[in-house]
């Protein structure tokens, strides 16, 4: 296994690391941009709910970017 030093090693993690949210996100904003281009009040709480699932998830990009740039 790679040093947590390596360079190398720490930004194949990261992009590892990075894969899930990152679709996840951009699944959910795609869903809400569909119900937006759709929307109607009723269509409210559902729209809001895949902008918020899609903030927890960029949330957790960002939290994972620092930890790997602390690494470097």
């Amino acid at each position: 296994m790679p040093s947590s030093n390596d360079p190398r090693a720490v930004l194949a993690k990261l992009a590892h690391d990075l894969r899930n949210p990152v679709n996840t996100a951009q699944l959910n904003l795609e869903a809400a941009e569909m119900l937006a281009a759709k929307s109607k009040d009723a269509n409210a709480q559902r729209l809001a709910k895949h902008l918020r699932i899609a903030a927890s998830e960029m949330q957790k990009l960002k939290e994972l970017v620092i930890k790997a740039t602390e690494q470097l």
